[in-house]
C-alpha cells in the first residue's frame, strides 16, 4: 500500500497538469459596433481590457462579414457555412417557419461539447449581469445551443467533469496496478502472462472477478469502440485528402458530387491499405500489437507538433522557417531514437528505457530555437 500513495499522487498531479492543455474559450460577440475600439485606433473610445486582449492575442483588421444582417451572420459564424449553402440567408428570418439546419450541419456548440467543453452564454455572474444572452438564429435548433446562462452553473460543471475524469482515469490506473498484483507474482514474466505490454490484463481481470457474460458485454463494447473508431478515422482522413488537400490546392471549383464520389474512394483506398499494413505487421512483427502502434503514432505527433506549440506561446522571435525545422525534426527523431539508437552500444538500453518522447522533444525544441535564431540575425 505505501508503494501505491506516490503512485498515485503522481497520477493526479500528471492528471491535473494535463487538464490545462485544453484552453478556455471566451467568445465575446457584440452587434453594429464595427471597429469602434481603442486597439483599432478609434478616438475618444475607452475600451482598456479589450485593448489588453488585442495586445495579448492577434487582431484581425481586414475580417469581413459573411452576411450584412444580423440572424444570417450569427447563423454563419455559428455553424461554420455560407448562409446561402445551408439556406440560412433569408432575412426577416426562419425562425417562426420551424426551419432546421441540413443533416450534418451542426451548431458549433454542439461539436464542442462532443470535444468535453461545457458551453454557455453567460447573461449573470453572481447577481451582476455581464450579457443579454441574445441568439436570433436564422433556425430552430435540435436541442439547447448553450447549456447554461450563468457561470454558477458553469463552475459547477466544471467540478462534476473533474471528478468524471478522475474516476474513470484513477480506474484505469487502479485496474492495471490491481492486475499486476492478482496475476503476478515476483519474479515473474509481466509480458508472458499479461500480454506484450500487458494488453491482455483487463480481459484477465474480468475472467476472474466477473461472471461469463459481463465479459461478453466488454468485448462487444470493446469491439464497437474500435469499430466506431476506426469509421470516424476513416472519414478525417479522407476529408483532409480530399477537402483539405485537392480541393483547397488543386481544384477549389470542383463539383460537389464529384468532390463526394471522389471522397468515398479515398475512403475504401485507405481502408484497403490499412487492412494491407496491418496484415503485413501481422505477418512480419506479430510480437507488436496494437497498443504499440498507437504509442508509436502518438510519440511522432507529440515530438512533431508539441515543440511548435510550446515555442509559439513562450518565444517571441519563433519564426515560421523555425517551425517547419522544429516539426521536420521531431518527426524524424522518433524513429531514429526508436530503432537505431537502442543498437548502439553504450547509450542504447538507457534510450530505450527513456522511450522517445524526451529527446525527440528536447532536440526539435532546440532546432526550432537555434533555426528561429539564425534567421533573425
Amino acid at each position: 500500500m505505501k508503494r501505491l500513495v506516490p503512485i498515485l499522487f503522481t497520477f493526479l498531479f500528471t492528471l491535473f497538469a494535463s487538464a490545462k492543455d485544453k484552453p478556455n474559450i471566451l467568445w465575446l460577440i457584440t452587434d453594429n459596433c464595427n471597429l469602434d475600439f481603442g486597439c483599432f485606433g478609434r478616438q475618444g473610445v475607452h475600451t482598456p481590457h479589450l485593448d489588453q486582449l488585442a495586445v495579448q492575442g492577434v487582431r484581425y483588421p481586414r475580417v469581413f462579414s459573411t452576411a450584412p444582417v444580423c440572424a444570417p451572420s450569427r447563423s454563419a459564424f455559428m455553424t461554420g457555412m455560407y448562409q446561402t449553402s445551408v439556406n440560412l440567408h433569408h432575412f426577416p428570418d426562419h425562425r417562426d417557419d420551424g426551419f432546421r439546419l441540413p443533416e450534418g450541419i451542426r451548431p458549433l456548440t454542439h461539436r464542442l461539447k462532443d470535444a468535453g467543453y461545457l458551453t454557455g452564454s453567460i447573461k449573470k455572474m453572481g447577481e451582476q449581469v455581464v450579457g443579454s444572452g441574445k441568439l436570433d438564429l436564422n433556425f430552430v435548433n435540435e436541442g439547447k445551443i448553450f447549456e447554461s446562462t450563468k457561470w454558477d452553473e458553469i463552475k459547477k460543471g466544471k467540478w462534476v467533469a473533474i471528478a468524471y475524469t478522475l474516476l474513470t482515469d484513477t480506474s484505469a490506473v487502479l485496474i492495471g496496478i490491481f492486475g499486476r498484483l492478482i496475476l503476478t507474482k515476483a519474479g515473474d514474466a509481466p509480458d508472458f502472462i499479461l500480454g506484450n505490454m500487458g494488453e491482455d490484463l483487463l480481459a484477465l481481470v474480468l475472467a476472474q472477478v466477473m461472471p461469463t457474460f459481463v465479459i461478453g458485454v466488454y468485448v462487444a463494447a470493446v469491439l464497437s469502440a474500435v469499430m466506431s473508431t476506426v469509421d470516424s478515422l476513416l472519414v478525417v482522413a479522407s476529408s483532409a485528402i480530399t477537402r483539405d488537400f485537392y480541393q483547397k490546392i488543386f481544384n477549389p471549383k470542383i463539383n460537389e458530387d464529384l468532390l463526394v464520389s471522389l471522397s468515398k474512394k479515398v475512403t475504401l483506398v485507405l481502408a484497403v491499405l490499412s487492412l494491407g499494413v496491418a496484415l503485413l505487421v501481422s505477418f512480419l512483427s506479430p510480437t507488436r500489437t496494437v497498443f504499440w502502434f498507437v504509442i508509436f503514432g502518438w510519440s511522432g505527433i507529440a515530438a512533431t507538433f508539441c515543440p511548435v506549440i510550446i515555442l509559439s506561446l513562450f518565444y517571441e522571435d519563433f519564426s515560421e522557417r523555425g517551425a517547419i525545422a522544429s516539426m521536420v525534426t521531431g518527426f524524424l527523431c522518433v524513429p531514429f531514437f526508436k530503432f537505431i539508437v537502442p543498437g548502439f552500444a553504450i547509450d542504447g538500453p538507457y534510450v530505450d528505457k527513456l522511450d522517445v518522447m524526451f529527446p525527440s522533444v528536447y532536440i526539435a525544441i532546440l532546432v526550432g530555437l537555434l533555426t528561429s535564431a539564425y534567421v533573425r540575425n
